[in-house]
């Protein structure tokens, strides 16, 4: 038996993917809570929807940093592509960094307040410091940060006027 032609295999397969509803569609999830899922691939079209951390969202398109959406009730519409990843976030793990010394990885500044990490760093924490010889300077920006709060809203408020993120390019 002979091979297709690899010309006519890419031909063909770029015909299906044109075709919608014949091939599955990716199944992307939101990097966190608060997504906004937009009416328009652009940061000042009406929202649409929030989703809540992992939600999935299966892709219909993309248009410059925009992902066109199809939500699990139906609902089509676009979010900016860095907010969504291709697997759940992960509880734990990950890289060693300043947050593994903040009691656990994949912590964020304004999570770090909440839980062990209240009164500074865990135990485990700070065991790891020592053993690593984190400079001190080091672990002081560190419990810094974890008191360090930015609001969703001045972040947006941030990005806009910086015309950075989804606001890059826009006017």
């Amino acid at each position: 038996m002979t091979k297709p032609a690899p010309i006519l295999v890419s031909v063909l397969a770029g015909w299906l993917a044109s075709l919608p509803g014949l091939l599955p569609a990716e199944t992307l999830y939101a990097t966190k809570s608060g997504v906004e899922v937009n009416q328009d691939p652009s940061p000042t079209s009406k929202i649409l929807a929030t989703l809540e951390r992992d939600a999935p969202v299966q892709v219909m398109g993309n248009k410059d940093r925009y992902v066109q959406v199809k939500l699990a009730n139906g609902a089509k519409g676009w979010v900016y592509q860095f907010k969504l990843a291709k697997s759940v976030a992960k509880a734990e793990g990950g890289a060693v960094n300043l947050a593994a010394l903040a009691g656990g990885g994949n912590v964020h500044a304004r999570e770090a307040r909440s839980g062990g990490s209240i009164r500074g760093m865990q135990p485990v924490a700070v065991g790891y410091a020592q053993n690593r010889r984190i400079d001190e300077n080091h672990l002081r920006s560190l419990e810094w940060m974890e008191w360090f709060h930015v609001s969703d809203k001045e972040l947006m408020t941030f990005k806009k006027e910086g015309r950075i993120g989804e606001f890059l390019g826009s006017k």
